[in-house]
């Protein structure tokens, strides 16, 4: 459904993207395609001269699916970003334990040594947030789909008017016999603290 859906995105769209974008996004796949091929043993010299190609011109043949891959990119920001969907730190940590807690003994050591390099653990971090993401926004998509998405509007409106309540200063009045200028006057001060609450932005396919 989300592929359907992007795919119609991006056929009503027209999107100016920079030629410099596109030839480092295949540049991208071309890697991609090198890494896959490592699994086999072969070098990405050794694919290349199997295809009786140069690098560049393995890169010229990557930069259709290339520009449509960052079509599609922009296209699912555009969606996350009209849909406000975002991704908490806390829903992050939590997806994390829980791919950490389905490893077996072999596979955590790995992860143990792999995360203890910071760029590895960065690289974790926004593939679990990724993770957590594309099910939200498929679970949104959906929603729409059947009519049952929430008004976001009027969800948003609901909150404000939630702590705008909670936020209100309680008042109240205080006669003592040993304070005499607060009970000439009827009130005591209450001191007010402010609570914000902050989430991070979810990583952007």
């Amino acid at each position: 459904m989300t592929e359907q859906f992007v795919e119609q995105l991006v056929s009503a769209t027209t999107y100016d993207i920079p030629d410099v974008m596109i030839r480092e996004t295949a540049q991208e796949m071309l890697e991609e395609q090198a890494r896959q091929f490592a699994q086999y043993g072969i070098t990405l010299d050794q694919m290349l001269q199997f295809r009786s190609q140069t690098r560049d011109d393995a890169i010229d043949d990557l930069r259709e699916p290339a520009e449509q891959r960052l079509k599609s990119r922009l296209a699912l920001q555009q969606i996350i970003d009209q849909e406000r969907i975002n991704v908490s730190e806390a829903e992050v940590q939590e997806e994390a334990r829980d791919y950490l807690a389905n490893l077996d003994e072999s596979e955590m050591q790995m992860m143990t040594q792999a995360l203890g390099q910071r760029d590895r653990s960065i690289e974790f971090l926004n593939s679990i947030a990724n993770s957590v993401l594309d099910r939200k926004l498929r679970a949104r998509l959906a929603a729409i789909a059947t009519g049952e998405a929430p008004d976001l509007d009027a969800l948003a409106a609901e909150q404000q008017a939630s702590d705008e309540a909670t936020d209100e200063p309680p008042t109240a009045t205080a006669e003592t016999a040993d304070e005499p200028d607060e009970a000439a006057s009827g009130t005591t001060e209450v001191s007010e603290t402010t609570y914000t609450e902050g989430q991070v932005q979810e990583p952007r396919t």
